[in-house]
């Protein structure tokens, strides 16, 4: 007589990765073939065992069949519109596995660091008496009317900025589409680069920039960049 100890498992996904592991391959790599029958031999032992078997692992068991099934029989001349191709299948299967394995990874960096700060205690008596008196006391002797001083020097004694004098740039992206399309009305092609020549501030290219993309957006542009980082063309459109 011998015993059969089944390890547990969280779900069907859970159990897919135990076995991709013993099988030490790549998670892109999985033999279907090989885990497919890995796989109904441990719904085979929990059977055995009369342990109830949760549908979830019912479910994944007939997934893979039907992979493995569809792998190896010949793909149909036209196959039907909501029909999923083997390999397509199987991709979607490997995209679930990975988004699985990421979780559980969170999970188990979670678990550790909960484990880990959950045996350390903050300290929560006072300090000895010997230690605080080494500690400064900055309110010594100091009432509410002292402070209300003090905050009252500084505000007043602070230097101050005056910035009056200077007014906002009043530019906008309406103005400078305008403008933009005058320019390319005259010639009907520029770059950005001397589209912007009359830019005397940041703002100002970003706003014509901004434009450029709002022209685009409505079709009156084109807009073309032969490599990345290189010269971007605008051009109006007839």
């Amino acid at each position: 007589m011998y015993q059969i100890k089944l390890d547990v498992f969280e779900g069907p996904f859970d159990l897919l990765l135990d076995l991709i592991g013993k099988q030490k391959v790549d998670i892109y790599d999985v033999p279907i073939a090989k885990i497919t029958e890995e796989y109904l031999q441990y719904l085979r032992r929990m059977k055995e065992l009369n342990l109830e078997v949760a549908s979830e692992f019912i479910l994944m068991a007939v997934t893979l069949i039907e992979i493995k099934a569809a792998s190896l029989l010949p793909a149909p001349e036209e196959p039907e519109k909501d029909e999923i191709a083997p390999q397509e299948a199987r991709e979607l299967l490997i995209a679930r596995l990975i988004e699985y394995k990421k979780f559980k990874n969170a999970a188990a960096e979670f678990a550790q660091r909960t484990y880990q700060y959950g045996h350390i205690y903050s300290r929560e008596a006072p300090l000895e008496e010997r230690f605080a008196e080494l500690q400064p006391d900055f309110l010594k002797d100091i009432i509410l009317l002292d402070l209300v001083r003090i905050y009252q020097r500084i505000v007043l004694e602070a230097p101050r900025l005056d910035f009056s004098h200077m007014g906002p740039i009043a530019i906008s992206v309406e103005e400078r589409t305008e403008k933009v399309l005058e320019r390319l009305k005259w010639s009907r092609r520029f770059t950005f680069r001397e589209l912007i020549s009359d830019c005397e501030n940041k703002i100002e290219i970003i706003v014509t920039f901004l434009a450029i993309l709002e022209l685009f957006r409505s079709g009156t542009i084109y807009l073309d960049q032969s490599e990345t980082f290189g010269e971007l063309r605008v051009e109006l459109i007839a």
